[in-house]
């Protein structure tokens, strides 16, 4: 979706007719529906915090490498499926200090016994002062398989 598409929409509501209208908002639901698929699609896991680290959006691969449902996971604190983590301090961290990438690696025991790797990277949502972050985890649990 091209930036600034749906704030031009908005901003043209009142001199949209229905038929117009209708056509804007089934384009948006498609585009919508197409990310929606890709997102789920890929086999990296993402987790999008709100600036509590709360669970606003997950897909399944990151559902399956924590262990949550990403229905019932909406809303829930991050902290919950991945611990070991100051994720307050996370989100509060300055765009200086987010120029050191905020990696680390942990070992989890639930759903199952694995090693993992996660990076997270801030994001602004709708306004400036509305601060969050994309959690990227990874597994690299056969690459520690094969070391030992």
């Amino acid at each position: 979706m091209k930036a600034g598409f749906l704030d031009k929409l908005i901003g043209r509501l009142d001199r949209l007719d229905p038929d117009h209208l209708q056509t804007h908002i089934l384009h948006l639901a498609r585009e919508k529906g197409l990310l929606e698929t890709i997102f789920h699609a890929l086999q990296e896991g993402i987790v999008l915090l709100d600036g509590r680290g709360r669970i606003l959006y997950a897909n399944r691969a990151a559902g399956r490498l924590l262990g949550f449902d990403i229905e019932s996971a909406e809303g829930a604190p991050l902290a919950r499926y991945l611990r070991g983590v100051d994720w307050d301090l996370v989100l509060r961290l300055d765009e200086g200090e987010w120029s050191r990438a905020v990696s680390r690696e942990i070992e989890v025991n639930y759903p199952e016994h694995r090693f993992l790797a996660f990076y997270v990277v801030p994001l602004t949502l709708n306004l400036p002062e509305e601060r969050g972050a994309v959690v990227l985890p990874v597994s690299y649990t056969h690459l520690r398989a094969h070391e030992t």
